[in-house]
């Protein structure tokens, strides 16, 4: 929480039951309650890519299976394989299987990004309110470097 909400809290149950002006404090109901709901947004896209990054990694290891058939020479792209889709268990070209998992992983990467930058653009407009905002929201837009930016950094 920030110190400016305690400090309404605070405010607020001193006070009891008299009536507040805008002017004493910084925030008003409607204003709380867009806050609140961003917080509320902010935690579901956290929830949101933890949940998508679990099926990242289960397509990471399926997509390990793959490599590993075919460091054994057992890779054989048009034998079958059962594979569950939806609670149906319906036979695919080992190939095809492969295909969609790499496009899926695709997919995943490009959603679990756009929720990273969703989420921190929320998470800076929440420290926007905060009396310390300028030294948080700086920290709230760093993103991660590429492999490729690294040699950048330490080139050897």
């Amino acid at each position: 929480r920030s110190s400016t909400f305690e400090n309404f809290l605070q405010d607020f149950t001193t006070a009891g039951m008299r009536s507040q002006t805008e002017e004493s404090h910084p925030f008003n109901v409607e204003e709380l309650i867009q806050l609140e709901a961003l917080g509320e947004e902010v935690i579901n896209q956290k929830q949101e890519i933890v949940d998508l990054d679990r099926k990242r990694n289960s397509n990471r290891e399926a997509l390990g299976v793959f490599r590993d058939l075919a460091r054994s020479n057992n890779y054989d792209p048009h034998k079958k394989v059962w594979l569950c889709l939806g609670g149906f268990f319906v036979k695919v070209a080992q190939k095809d299987v492969k295909s969609m998992i790499e496009q899926d992983q695709e997919t995943l990467n490009v959603e679990i990004s756009r929720l990273r930058d969703s989420m921190s653009k929320n998470t800076a407009k929440l420290y926007s309110r905060e009396e310390s905002a300028d030294r948080v929201s700086a920290f709230s837009r760093l993103k991660g470097m590429k492999p490729g930016e690294l040699n950048f950094i330490n080139p050897e």
